[in-house]
């Protein structure tokens, strides 16, 4: 789970499906698929993973 980045939800267009995040000086770009849960959730799932 080196990969993980954290970033701010700021807008959502349900018109147009996409959902705009602020992030980090240094977030890194990618492609492909991506499971976007809150933060609090992700601390929680680490837990339950223990």
């Amino acid at each position: 789970m080196k990969n993980i980045q954290f970033g701010k939800s700021l807008i959502g267009d349900f018109e147009e499906s996409t959902w705009t995040f602020k992030m980090p000086k240094d977030f890194k770009v990618s492609a492909g698929k991506f499971a976007i849960v809150p933060e609090k959730e992700f601390k929680a799932l680490l837990e339950q993973k223990d």
